[in-house]
């Protein structure tokens, strides 16, 4: 796999759109694109999940901090359709069918009792979160 370097602070990157050839040439995001996942990191969880065994038809997993829906596609996909996703992130996001998605604070008492609600009498099986904190337009933190 390619590495691409950054351009040093106080440098702009070239006007040759090369970070976009790149992410257009780069195997693994091409391959989740052709799957139909909307990102790069869903064929990093089927990986992770082909050598580990993380998710089992029939399965109930919760995905705190979802959006954008990168995992909860292969979370669905792996769980089949007698299994059962509860997303939560107090974000937007986009309705998959099947899915649960309970918009608030997974922090927060309501939250946590709309997911027991939807989950049921089932039990967890797996909790899945690639949650991060929103830095964007941060410009000391922010890397993009």
């Amino acid at each position: 796999m390619k590495r691409f370097k950054k351009p040093a602070a106080g440098k702009k990157a070239s006007a040759d759109n090369s970070w976009m050839k790149a992410r257009f040439d780069d195997i693994r995001a091409s391959c989740s694109w052709a799957d139909g996942y909307c990102s790069r990191t869903s064929d990093k969880l089927l990986e992770i999940d082909d050598r580990d065994r993380l998710f089992a038809p029939d399965m109930s997993v919760v995905d705190p901090g979802a959006a954008p829906g990168r995992w909860r596609q292969v979370a669905m996909a792996r769980a089949g359709h007698q299994g059962q996703v509860i997303a939560t992130d107090i974000l937007e996001m986009d309705a998959i069918a099947g899915m649960d998605f309970i918009q608030g604070d997974f922090t927060e008492e309501g939250t946590l009792h709309a997911m027991l609600e939807a989950l049921g009498n089932r039990h967890v099986n797996v909790v899945l979160s690639d949650m991060a904190p929103n830095l964007s337009g941060q410009i000391a933190i922010d890397q993009h």
